[in-house]
């Protein structure tokens, strides 16, 4: 069969069987232009429901390094595509789109410090962003930290991420790694292609789900404990039909 673009999700088991998987793949086959199939390849575990291509993993490391990981291994899957689009499984697309941007959220810089601001200089997420900025060793970085999916060529993702594997110290000696996707955006910015600033489609509260502020980005995510509740509520009533990839 002769596919369309590919899409790499990295997937770990969950209580509820992939349900945000479930319904990011149902927003891809509404949404997403295609004159050929899109090709779903999930990397690591697998929901009960799902039908489509999967690369089985095993889980013994952090939730950062799994991830990592699995893109590695998806992009190793992949390589012959030359480039395909990395996405998480709680990325929902809400309106129709036939491509996707590099998509930057502006001065890495000025991610870390709100980050600090936020939620302080010791916070998992913050120490992850500071592993980051340690690794890159330079100024004026963009930050690639944005709830959207990623497009990759696949040669020179490959051996980037590669790279960044080799170099991290085990687990139990240094548990916060680089984000991959900032290294990888920053290395292709001005080579291989342009990024564009782009609005972050993640929602964080029922508040701003309910002044519906990111609709229209057009891809927007949320925390595990608004999915349980009014944003599963509407995004089940965007995308009712089951996607190509779904039993």
């Amino acid at each position: 069969m002769l596919y369309g673009p590919t899409f790499i999700v990295s997937y770990r088991s969950s209580k509820n069987d992939g349900d945000e998987l479930r319904y990011a793949l149902r927003s891809l086959a509404k949404n997403f232009f295609s004159t050929s199939p899109l090709r779903i390849v999930v990397v690591g575990d697998k929901p009960s429901w799902y039908t489509g291509e999967h690369v089985p993993t095993f889980r013994h490391d952090g939730k950062y390094r799994d991830i990592l990981k699995n893109v590695i291994i998806g992009l190793r899957h992949t390589y012959n595509d030359r480039r395909v689009y990395y996405m998480d499984d709680d990325m929902f697309l809400m309106d129709p789109t036939d491509h996707i941007l590099l998509g930057a959220k502006g001065l890495f810089s000025d991610h870390l410090a709100d980050a600090i601001a936020y939620h302080g200089a010791e916070h998992d997420y913050t120490r992850h962003l500071q592993a980051t900025s340690d690794f890159m060793q330079a100024p004026g970085n963009l930050s690639f930290e944005v709830h959207r999916p990623m497009p990759l060529r696949t040669d020179i993702a490959y051996d980037r991420l590669t790279a960044i594997w080799k170099q991290m110290p085990p687990e139990s000696e240094h548990p916060y790694i680089p984000f991959w996707r900032t290294i990888y955006g920053n290395f292709v910015h001005g080579t291989e292609e342009l990024a564009v600033i782009v609005r972050d489609g993640k929602i964080g509260t029922v508040a701003e789900l309910a002044r519906g502020e990111k609709l229209g980005v057009p891809w927007i995510s949320g925390s595990d404990a608004l999915w349980r509740g009014k944003l599963r509520n509407m995004i089940t009533k965007h995308f009712p039909e089951k996607s190509p990839w779904e039993a």
